[in-house]
């Protein structure tokens, strides 16, 4: 009867340790995204590139890591940057098919992301040159 009382007890406070993780686990803060200010456009494309230009106001000079993604999160280009003022021209390789390209800069807490959507389109255009004859 002692084995059986001591095994509910274990059982009990196991249960607890369970619970007890799983509200830990959903008391983990998201990622702050106001905190971090950034500007990310798209510039333009010529035959092979897609360019976009980012800028991020550094001030404290802090760490942080810029990333950018395809839609199926697959890992592009990443580095780490101490700039005051991080200036910097990207260029991504076209597709023929629809994608989205996603930069994230990240620092410590504080995110800021950008996702754009890139939908190729291609137009023909014919020149006609009428002579007299």
């Amino acid at each position: 009867m002692r084995k059986q009382s001591l095994s509910i007890a274990k059982s009990v406070i196991l249960w607890f340790m369970l619970l007890g993780g799983f509200k830990a686990a959903a008391n983990i803060a998201e990622p702050d995204t106001t905190l971090i200010k950034a500007n990310v456009q798209y510039v333009g494309s010529n035959q092979n590139l897609l360019e976009f230009n980012i800028d991020y106001p550094n001030a404290e000079g802090k760490k942080f890591l810029l990333e950018v993604r395809d839609d199926e999160h697959e890992l592009l280009y990443t580095k780490g940057y101490k700039n005051k003022h991080f200036s910097k021209k990207l260029y991504v390789l076209k597709s023929e098919e629809k994608r989205t390209i996603s930069f994230t800069i990240r620092g410590g807490k504080a995110w800021y992301n950008q996702t754009f959507e890139i939908n190729p389109e291609t137009k023909t255009i014919h020149n006609y040159m009428v002579t007299k004859l």
